[in-house]
């Protein structure tokens, strides 16, 4: 059984990096000021649902529509940082790297000013942090009308012991001269990102491939040409060709391995403990 109470939800590892960042005993106040020509710019170029990738599922390395491994696609929007200062609590941020954030939420959300962003505070200025964190998710949750879903829904993994994002919640308010003063945008999802800090704390290294898969469900073989998984396994850290093999191997297992081989080779590319409390949770 998973069990937890709403006193148990505060950061889990308070001696580390983002223990002031992910606490759920109070919400962020949150305010972003960037420039008129900035706020334009965050807005991506593509339109049209035939530009957002749906077309594109038929490209090398992605499953053909209507087959059992075709996802719901990659939108394929081009989001570009734009400095904006940031004021979280008393803390005064200049020159924060800002973008929105998304595929299908981004694309829900995009009439309204309420979108995801995504904050990065040494993009434009070297080394700066926010509680020693280089990166920050804060999501609208548009598809939640109950703005705390993600958030116990996280929680439940890490009660599981799944390595899973830390997460708080934030009122943003957002200022762009000429449009908004200091306009309310809502209750957000602060979401830790996976990233070399997230890697180093849960599996005491930042080194290995990283994917963030796109446009397919499960684990699918596409042949043994790496560059078929470079699109769909959507690569988050370049890797070396060892690795990428690896990733063959593994997928080649799932799906081409008779039971035997199956049950006598996954535990070396799988973390069956991990994964069977993934699955509970």
């Amino acid at each position: 059984a998973l069990a937890f109470s709403f006193q148990s939800l505060t950061a889990d590892e308070p001696t580390q990096k983002g223990d002031q960042a992910f606490c759920l005993t109070k919400v962020h106040q949150i305010h972003l000021e960037v420039t008129a020509d900035n706020y334009k710019t965050l807005t991506p170029t593509s339109g049209g649902r035939a530009q957002f990738g749906f077309s594109g599922r038929t490209r090398p390395g992605l499953p053909a529509p209507g087959t059992p491994d075709a996802g719901v696609g990659k939108f394929n929007f081009q989001f570009k940082y734009v400095p904006a200062n940031v004021r979280i609590g008393k803390q005064q941020l200049k020159k924060v790297g800002l973008r929105y954030k998304g595929n299908g939420t981004y694309l829900t959300a995009m009439r309204s000013s309420k979108k995801s962003f995504k904050l990065d505070f040494d993009r434009f200025e070297t080394d700066l942090r926010f509680d020693g964190l280089k990166k920050l998710n804060l999501h609208c949750a548009v598809t939640d009308p109950t703005k705390i879903r993600e958030i116990l829904a996280y929680h439940v993994f890490r009660a599981a012991g799944v390595p899973a994002s830390r997460t708080a919640l934030a009122q943003i308010s957002i200022t762009v001269p000429g449009k908004f003063d200091k306009e309310h945008l809502g209750l957000y999802n602060v979401v830790e990102k996976v990233d070399k800090q997230f890697r180093k704390r849960h599996f005491g290294s930042s080194k290995g491939l990283l994917l963030k898969p796109e446009g397919v469900r499960g684990v699918p073989y596409l042949t043994d040409d790496l560059k078929n998984y470079e699109i769909a396994y959507n690569p988050k850290t370049t890797g070396d060709e060892k690795q990428w093999k690896r990733l063959i191997e593994f997928t080649r297992i799932i799906n081409k391995a008779d039971t035997a081989t199956f049950q006598k080779e996954i535990a070396n590319y799988l973390d069956l403990d991990n994964f069977v409390r993934f699955l509970a949770a």
